[in-house]
């Protein structure tokens, strides 16, 4: 499954900032969450924003450092950074920590800190 998305999700990644929040969005809504709701996870928080059902816990800080901070996160990811400081920089995201940051560049760099 890797192999055939991967690539696909990273060059829409690539593409702006808003793009790659949806990444974050995504990676979000696997924590706690069996993978089978993630889809209206998402389109939940898509349609509602801040004030969706889904955001509970850390979730609305993730979700509200996400959009507040997409450029910063964005260059990070997409810079010539060595990948440990991308994934500190990604871990600075509330509610996201170290193994979900990996998961983060995962998708969108195709390696994992």
């Amino acid at each position: 499954m890797f192999k055939k998305h991967q690539q696909n999700i990273e060059e829409f990644a690539r593409k702006s900032p808003d793009n790659f929040t949806q990444v974050v969005l995504f990676v979000s809504a696997t924590i706690q969450q069996m993978f089978h709701t993630v889809p209206a996870i998402v389109d939940d928080v898509r349609e509602y924003g801040l004030d969706s059902k889904h955001l509970w816990g850390s979730k609305q800080d993730t979700w509200r450092y996400t959009l507040e901070n997409k450029d910063l996160l964005f260059e990070a990811v997409f810079s010539d950074m060595d990948l440990e400081d991308k994934l500190s920089s990604i871990a600075e995201i509330p509610g996201i920590g170290l193994v979900k940051a990996g998961f983060v560049l995962q998708l969108c760099k195709g390696k994992v800190g």
